[in-house]
């Protein structure tokens, strides 16, 4: 049996283990510290107690040009099978994704959590558009008014939000669980 592949999380703007970026990667460790990952982070960054528990960093971001490497990065690592997870996700990781794919991305490939969300009507279009060209990307928010309101398939998605690392984690390891306590949805094995 082949092990399972790294999970691809990238997180552009980890630079240190103080902030959100670091706490959501912490968060996500502790809950599946056996999941297999790779971190794609900021050239730089100071992350020692990563490094203790060895997590395997790949020190690729330079601040300047993250925008950029991000694009490029989405490409490769979509070319490689490996399913991608993007924790601290902005609409620009969202386009990002949809450009480097050059088609649908396939199921439970790339997952993207978005703690912010700047809704408007303008934006609601757009997002509407990018449903019918990426339908099975996996979006997930920290709260129903963070992202439900504006995402255009509602039908996809788990209306009783939970804690980002039990949504995460189940839909990563594929397994037959609930995505959350108060919700039936489950991700089927493949």
């Amino acid at each position: 049996m082949l092990p399972p592949r790294a999970i691809e999380i990238v997180e552009p703007t980890l630079a240190s283990e103080a902030g959100h970026c670091a706490a959501l990667f912490a968060s996500l460790h502790a809950a599946a510290p056996a999941l297999p990952v790779r971190l794609w982070i900021d050239r730089h960054a100071q992350v020692p107690r990563l490094q203790e528990q060895g997590v395997p960093l790949q020190r690729f971001f330079r601040r300047r040009w993250r925008k950029l490497q991000a694009l490029w990065l989405y490409r490769r690592l979509l070319r490689s099978g490996a399913p991608i997870l993007v924790p601290t996700a902005t609409w620009f990781d969202l386009r990002a994704l949809d450009l480097a794919a050059r088609g649908p991305i396939p199921p439970r490939r790339a997952f993207l959590y978005f703690h912010k969300w700047r809704a408007s009507a303008r934006r609601a279009q757009a997002l509407a558009r990018l449903a019918r060209r990426q339908p099975d990307l996996a979006l997930f928010g920290t709260s129903q008014s963070t992202w439900w309101s504006t995402w255009p398939q509602p039908d996809r998605a788990c209306r009783s939000w939970c804690r980002p690392p039990a949504i995460i984690t189940a839909a990563l390891t594929r397994a037959r669980v609930p995505i959350c306590g108060g919700c039936s949805a489950a991700i089927a094995p493949t």
